[in-house]
């Protein structure tokens, strides 16, 4: 018993330590809730980039591909569906897309 108590101190340590790095590794690149002005400047840019090719071309498979990453990413997931509704449509009638 007295053997027990050191090994789960060691375990809840590693544990706790484990959850301290995964959370500064996922805000650090901007995926965690505090991604900073960063996210939000690369964001704006791909939503500039976005619709400036849907107005020329509502069906821009490089366009929606950039829209439903970005929604993706953000778990948007009402309009990642819409956007690749979009593209599985704009894709269908050209093989020569993957």
């Amino acid at each position: 018993m007295d053997g027990l108590i050191p090994i789960l101190i060691v375990a809840v340590t590693l544990i706790l330590g484990a959850c301290a790095f995964m959370m500064l590794v996922t805000r650090s690149k901007g995926l965690g809730d505090g991604g900073g002005p960063k996210l939000s400047k690369n964001r704006d840019a791909i939503l500039r980039a976005a619709n400036k090719r849907l107005t020329q071309n509502p069906r821009d498979v490089q366009a929606l591909m950039s829209l439903g990453g970005l929604y993706y990413q953000e778990e948007n997931w009402d309009e990642a569906y819409k956007t690749y509704a979009l593209l599985l449509e704009a894709a269908a009638g050209r093989p020569d897309l993957n």
